[in-house]
C-alpha cells in the first residue's frame, strides 16, 4: 500500500514538473532575440541597399537631363576637354562630376554627347534649314565625343543609340535636329550585403539617355 502511494506520488511530482516545463517562458526573450534581430538587420541591409540605387539613377537621370537642357540652348560648342571656358566640352564633364555629387562620378561615371541633324535637307551642312511638318527627315549624326576615361573603375562603354538614332515614338521632320547625352555609372547594389551572400551579383552599368531639341540650329562643335 505505502509503495503505491509514493509510486503515485512520484508519477504526480513528475506531471507536475512537466507541466511547469512546458509552461515556463525561461530563454524565450533570448530565443526570439536570435531570431528576430538577424532578419530585421537584413531587412535593413536591403532598404539601405535599395536607397543607394535609387539615388544612383536619380543622379544619372539628373546628370542627363541638367546636360541635355543646358546644351540645346547653345549654338555651338568648343573641342576642347579643359574648363577655362564656359563653351568648351570640358565644361560639360566636370559639371557631370559636380551634379551626380555624392557619387563618384569622375572615376566611374561617363557621358557621351551626340549632336544628330537631318539629311534629306542637308541641314548638316546647312544649320539654317527650318524642318517642314509633314516631310521626315532621316536623322544622322553631326558629331559625338565622350567623357575622358579615368581610371579602370570608369565604364569605356560604347554608344547605346538605336539604330534610327532617336525614340520610335519621337517626331523628327525635314530640317530637324537633336541633342541625346548618355549617362553611364559603374554601381554594385550589393556592396555591403556581399561580405554575407558572396554568390551576390557584382558591378552594374547603370544607364540614362535624354534627347532634347535644340532652342535654334543644330548644336555644333568647333575647334575655337
Amino acid at each position: 500500500m505505502m509503495r503505491s502511494l509514493i509510486r503515485r506520488c512520484r508519477q504526480r511530482a513528475a506531471r507536475l514538473r512537466l507541466k511547469r516545463f512546458w509552461r515556463s517562458d525561461h530563454g524565450v526573450a533570448g530565443i526570439e532575440t536570435a531570431v528576430i534581430v538577424p532578419l530585421l538587420l537584413f531587412v535593413m541591409l536591403g532598404f539601405t541597399e535599395l536607397y543607394l540605387y535609387l539615388r544612383t539613377v536619380s543622379a544619372a537621370e539628373r546628370v542627363a537631363f541638367t546636360l541635355a537642357d543646358t546644351l540645346g540652348q547653345k549654338a555651338s560648342i568648343v573641342d576642347v576637354n579643359t574648363t577655362a571656358s564656359a563653351n568648351n566640352i570640358g565644361t560639360y564633364w566636370y559639371a557631370a562630376t559636380a551634379i551626380s555629387q555624392p557619387l563618384d562620378f569622375q572615376s566611374r561615371g561617363e557621358v557621351i554627347i551626340t549632336s544628330i541633324c537631318d539629311t534629306v535637307s542637308n541641314n548638316c551642312q546647312n544649320p539654317q534649314a527650318i524642318g517642314s511638318v509633314g516631310s521626315t527627315g532621316t536623322p544622322a549624326t553631326l558629331w559625338q565625343r565622350r567623357s575622358p576615361v579615368n581610371g579602370a573603375n570608369s565604364p569605356n562603354q560604347n554608344s547605346r543609340l538605336p539604330a534610327g538614332l532617336k525614340p520610335s515614338a519621337w517626331p523628327f521632320f525635314s530640317g530637324d535636329s537633336m541633342i541625346a547625352v548618355e549617362v553611364f555609372y559603374q554601381f554594385n547594389p550589393f556592396l555591403m550585403s556581399s561580405a554575407f551572400w558572396s554568390n551576390a551579383p557584382g558591378v552594374v552599368t547603370v544607364y540614362e539617355v535624354v534627347f532634347a531639341r535644340p532652342r535654334k540650329t543644330p548644336v555644333l562643335l568647333t575647334s575655337s
